[in-house]
């Protein structure tokens, strides 16, 4: 009938997940969002640089820490290919200390590593991330 409400959900991300299965999403509370707040990070934030990966970051004051990325289409040409940069970013952001911190991190792409490459990668990425204070 028209103009009844559905009865599915709006959004993915209110669909109920599939039972005994963790989500494990990056949570969107955690995620740098606006061109405003990256804007804020290259601008006055401080930044450390790899072969294959650039880190921005500045204070987040009061404000829980955030994630953002930059994986240039020109860089990968593929939306696998940044699929996976993306996931390696989220990953070794998870697990730094820089993620207990109350800071808005920036990780950008450089470079794209080559596909041998993906443990030197995550090991650059660890390092840069280390060096965020």
């Amino acid at each position: 009938m028209h103009g009844e409400p559905k009865d599915a959900p709006d959004s993915p991300s209110d669909r109920p997940h599939r039972e005994g299965v963790p989500d494990r999403r990056y949570p969107r509370q955690r995620r740098l969002v606006g061109p405003s707040l990256f804007d804020r990070v290259f601008k006055i934030g401080r930044r450390k640089t790899g072969q294959y990966f650039s880190v921005h970051w500045v204070d987040a004051g009061d404000q829980k820490g955030r994630l953002g990325l930059v994986v240039a289409k020109r860089l990968t040409r593929t939306g696998v290919a940044r699929n996976k940069v993306k996931r390696l970013v989220r990953e070794s952001y998870r697990y730094s200390a820089a993620m207990g911190r109350a800071l808005h991190v920036v990780v950008r792409l450089r470079a794209m590593y080559p596909e041998g490459a993906r443990m030197a990668a995550r090991l650059e990425l660890r390092t840069l991330l280390e060096g965020v204070r």
